[in-house]
């Protein structure tokens, strides 16, 4: 057995799957939404109805990712941390998402401080 304890390991594989999970969101942001949005071939409450999830999905994400990593780069990262952070971006996300006025209508994500590669600009 490793001398690495379980919630390490556990952590680590928290963080692997975040980065793998916000690679893949940012291919689905650059790859598909953004040029269908710019090309104007289907009309914005489609592509609201296709994709209302996927930026709030990536803001939660990257933000979850970045605490995350911050931790376990400062070697703070333990089962607590974990769940406080957790816990901390689930809270602004829902902040966030009661922001929202209508099922078309522009999630405010000010409470997420992170890049805006794929996030609705206003």
């Amino acid at each position: 057995m490793s001398d690495i304890p379980v919630y390490i390991r556990v952590a680590d594989e928290i963080v692997s799957t975040e980065t793998t999970f916000v690679n893949q969101m940012e291919v689905l942001c650059l790859v598909y939404i953004n040029p269908l949005r710019a090309s104007n071939i289907l009309p914005p409450s489609t592509l609201a109805s296709l994709f209302s999830n996927v930026e709030t999905l990536f803001a939660f994400n990257s933000k979850l990712l970045e605490d995350l990593t911050k931790d376990q780069a400062d070697n703070k990262l333990s089962n607590r941390n974990v769940g406080k952070i957790f816990k901390q971006v689930s809270e602004a996300s829902e902040r966030a998402l009661c922001d929202r006025k209508g099922s078309t209508d522009k999630i405010s994500l000010r409470s997420l401080p992170l890049s805006s590669r794929c996030l609705h600009r206003t």
